[in-house]
């Protein structure tokens, strides 16, 4: 299964949990989801799913069900339009995990299920975050970088001109939005902070990985790093402090939110330990 479509499915399954409900999909073993909800499947959830004046959380969780049918592809969750006509105002309002989830999966059905959608939900609406919240995140995990550690990160160079990137890094950490220079965004001190950021291990790591999805939210991110070392970054994203974790999460979540062709290629392992950690919204 491609990345966004799992995606997709783990935070229909989150935004479920978040309401106290249990998981609509067991995601453990991809190899039987779909023949398993078709099982599991009951015309009682049609009815749930325009119940929002009678039981606005039935119709949640109703609607996450159907949606989730939908994106496996169920014969038995075809037609979808006409719920998106009832419940549209219902679910702009909804809790912004549970907004975000439906939003993102009636996107996905509509681009690969075949089914319509009018008008389409809005840009704002499939995001759990907006974007200077995003910046703000990541720019506080930046600007914690140490004295120890700009020296470390700029001796990765190891060239003649480590001053120069040092220099350049400093006053970057020092502004306000934490931008690479914009007469040299390419290199002083772009090289010295992605080479770090291409090293789990290497001291200044998390705040250098923090700068780069920076310049990735904002339409930097030329090169596809966050793109060609996903598996990496979600793998050791999990083990970082709760706020660099958030942070880090948080930027790969707009990057997939609000754009609906960015995502990993085929080569990753798909699965609950490399996809966007939902619980922190």
């Amino acid at each position: 299964m491609e990345f966004r479509r799992f995606q997709v499915l783990y935070d229909l399954n989150a935004a479920a949990q978040s309401m106290g409900q249990s998981a609509i999909l067991d995601l453990d073993d991809l190899s039987g989801v779909s023949a398993r909800w078709d099982a599991e499947f009951n015309d009682d959830l049609w009815g749930d799913a325009v119940g929002a004046e009678d039981d606005p959380d039935g119709c949640l969780v109703a609607s996450l069900q159907l949606l989730a049918g939908a994106v496996l592809g169920s014969d038995k969750a075809q037609g979808l339009d006409w719920l998106w006509d009832e419940n549209r105002d219902f679910y702009h309002a909804a809790p912004v995990m549970v907004r975000a989830a439906i939003m993102q999966a009636l996107g996905w059905v509509a681009r690969y299920g075949g089914q319509v959608f009018e008008p389409m939900p809005n840009a704002e609406a499939r995001l759990s975050r907006d974007l200077p919240e995003v910046e703000a995140q990541l720019i506080a995990v930046a600007k914690a970088m140490t004295a120890e550690e700009v020296d470390a990160v700029t001796g990765v160079v190891w060239c003649d001109d480590w001053r120069r990137h040092k220099a350049a890094l400093q006053k970057m950490l020092a502004s306000g939005d934490v931008a690479y220079p914009a007469e040299d965004k390419t290199w002083y001190p772009a090289e010295a902070v992605e080479s770090t950021a291409h090293m789990p291990k290497s001291v200044g790591y998390a705040p250098c990985l923090a700068i780069v999805i920076l310049d990735a939210v904002r339409g930097g991110d030329v090169r596809d790093f966050t793109l060609d070392s996903f598996g990496q970054i979600v793998r050791t994203a999990r083990e970082f402090p709760t706020v660099q974790r958030r942070a880090v999460m948080a930027g790969l979540r707009y990057l997939y939110e609000s754009n609906s062709d960015w995502g990993p290629g085929s080569e990753i392992q798909v699965g609950l330990r490399s996809c966007l950690d939902s619980a922190i919204i």
